[in-house]
């Protein structure tokens, strides 16, 4: 489909804390920091901290605002492909702590981005990430990480296998860092039918409140797609045709689900107030006929779903997806998949 169509890189930073940490308050805290060093590094005003992006004579061009804090100015009210963008656009990034695979204190901070342009610019955002952990406000409080190398991460088929493939330190596989979400989802193994998925971290999504059905999930799903390909992706215009047998086979399956409220919040320096992380958390089990959907379903693996994905909320999928990804930095080998 035209919409797996998005390209993608991923980068990895391994992270051990000089103090007990929850992995949970991490993504906020190199957020906000990542922040600061980027408006540091591009906005030319001494005053930068305190500055508002909003109405600024540089707001159309600023690689801080392309970068961190897109506008409706900045990414343009005319963008590809039916439909409009959203006033505040969604991030072309997501941050991720990945499940710690050595010592309790061992994290693995993974960086996403979305798009070619925003895939061109990976070095000012892997250094301000790299820079961040030496001074990291988490909550009301301030901790020392040391940083270790960092990884590019792609998808690569070997003899008709795909599988995951860490870069060495620094540098890049031959094949470049951005790869379609196509190539990614490849990678996945297959999901049986009536399989457990869940939210491994809080999802912000209103229309899962309640009673949702299964449309209602893959409407999202959609709709985070088209706004990644409308804003981020110049490769085509197309943001796919999803046809009336198509939702009626969406209204066929029956969402089972155990999705509950958690609380959540994180103290953030720069606004000085708690800002709301929680959201849903718990497990959703799809019965019927789920290979038509697939493809989306592990799209937002990789994307993410809901608000604040770049807080590290939103983080959806199975456990076989989580342990695929889940690999040794060191040796650089993955478990084999492949998406029917």
């Amino acid at each position: 489909m035209p919409l797996l169509q998005i390209r993608l890189a991923k980068f990895r930073i391994q992270l051990t804390a000089q103090t007990e940490l929850s992995a949970t308050e991490l993504p906020p805290a190199f957020r906000s920091r990542l922040g600061y060093l980027l408006k540091g590094r591009f906005c030319p005003y001494g005053n930068f901290a305190s500055r508002s992006c909003a109405g600024c004579d540089r707001e159309a061009f600023c690689l801080y605002v392309k970068l961190f804090a897109p506008t409706l100015r900045a990414v343009g009210t005319k963008c590809k492909g039916a439909g409009r963008v959203h006033q505040s656009p969604p991030r072309p990034f997501t941050l991720d702590i990945l499940p710690a695979t050595g010592p309790d204190r061992t994290f693995v901070l993974e960086l996403t981005l979305f798009g070619e342009q925003l895939i061109s610019f990976y070095r000012p955002m892997l250094e301000s990430l790299y820079h961040a952990a030496v001074f990291l406000p988490t909550g009301k409080k301030e901790v020392a990480l040391e940083p270790g190398a960092w990884h590019a991460v792609v998808p690569k088929q070997t003899n008709g296998v795909w599988r995951v493939e860490t870069s060495e330190y620094g540098a890049f596989p031959a094949s470049g860092p951005g790869h379609s979400l196509e190539d990614w989802i490849e990678v996945l193994p297959p999901v049986e039918n009536n399989a457990e998925f869940y939210f491994r971290t809080p999802v912000q999504l209103s229309r899962l409140a309640g009673k949702p059905g299964f449309p209602v999930l893959i409407q999202s799903v959609i709709a985070r797609l088209r706004d990644l390909k409308r804003i981020y992706c110049a490769s085509d215009n197309d943001m796919g045709h999803f046809s009336k047998q198509f939702w009626a086979k969406a209204g066929e399956i029956r969402l089972l689900s155990d999705l509950g409220p958690e609380k959540f919040e994180w103290y953030s320096h720069h606004r000085q107030k708690q800002i709301h992380l929680g959201g849903l958390t718990g497990s959703m089990i799809f019965k019927g006929d789920l290979m038509p959907f697939l493809p989306l379903l592990a799209a937002a693996f990789f994307t993410g779903m809901g608000r604040k994905t770049v807080y590290g909320l939103g983080r959806f999928g199975t456990h076989a997806w989580d342990q695929t990804l889940a690999f040794d930095e060191k040796s650089g080998t993955g478990r084999r998949g492949n998406m029917p």
